[in-house]
């Protein structure tokens, strides 16, 4: 659009140019008063013209851009919706109304894919709120975001987090699930002196994520890799409960994989 208009200015003042120009020579002719308003005329509707065909192009580009978006945006939806079956679908509304518009005093946690908010839904229950916007690199958030719910819906283990529903616009993508009251492992490590954790329920915490990850390797109908497990990614529950989260980059093998490694 800018390179346009610098091209209709270079007309504009081409126009202007020219017209001073055959003035001054029809004026040395003593011809300026019959021709020159005709002259001046057809280099004006000349303008008009070029004008109108810059902003229908343009019109014409953004009308075939939107179009292409749209068509882009309900493939993928009716892909998310195919995947995420039994998941409950929120809409914006209710995800507004729990979060108190995404106040930053309700944000639990902050990493590389997009913020976690604790939202109270219509009903009372407290629930974690996981919102992703996408960046310059859409496909590879769209992916993170497919990933996560592929995975979490069809697993049920108590040490794997539950996620409860969804949201997707096309602009952003917010998976909804179990609030956990202690927040992550790394908070508990890490944090006050008041969250330090005994040796007891560390081994406890060991314990729960070696049994999710064993049933991700090996009880699962396909092995799933989790490719990301950190403290960060272990969220335990008010009864000191890990459950394994954020399965953005998992890997789900294919038998040959499991073949190879074998």
């Amino acid at each position: 659009m800018r390179k346009s208009v610098r091209i209709l200015l270079l007309l504009y003042l081409t126009t202007c140019v020219v017209s001073l120009i055959i003035s001054w020579k029809l004026y040395s002719l003593h011809l300026v008063l019959r021709v020159y308003p005709l002259v001046t005329t057809i280099l004006f509707i000349v303008s008009c013209v070029f004008l109108f065909l810059v902003f229908l192009r343009h019109y014409m580009n953004r009308s075939r851009v939107s179009h292409f978006q749209k068509l882009h945006f309900q493939i993928e939806e009716a892909k998310i919706k195919r995947i995420s079956q039994p998941c409950l679908k929120f809409t914006r509304k209710e995800l507004l109304e729990a979060t108190g518009n995404f106040s930053d005093r309700k944000i639990i946690g902050k990493g590389q894919f997009g913020t976690v908010y604790r939202g109270i839904l219509a009903k009372g229950q407290t629930v974690a709120i996981k919102r992703m916007e996408f960046s310059e690199d859409r496909e590879y958030c769209l992916k993170h975001f497919l990933s996560e719910l592929q995975i979490l819906e069809g697993l049920r283990h108590r040490n794997l987090m539950r996620i409860l529903g969804y949201f997707f616009d096309g602009q952003e993508m917010i998976i909804v699930s179990k609030f956990m009251a202690n927040f992550s492992l790394d908070v508990l490590l890490h944090g006050p002196l008041d969250c330090r954790l005994d040796w007891k329920q560390r081994l406890n915490i060991a314990v729960g994520v070696a049994h999710g990850l064993a049933y991700l390797h090996h009880e699962c109908m396909n092995t799933i890799v989790h490719c990301d497990l950190k403290p960060g990614n272990i969220l335990v529950d008010e009864h000191l409960e890990a459950h394994i989260a954020d399965f953005g980059v998992a890997r789900i093998m294919t038998n040959n994989e499991k073949e190879h490694i074998k």
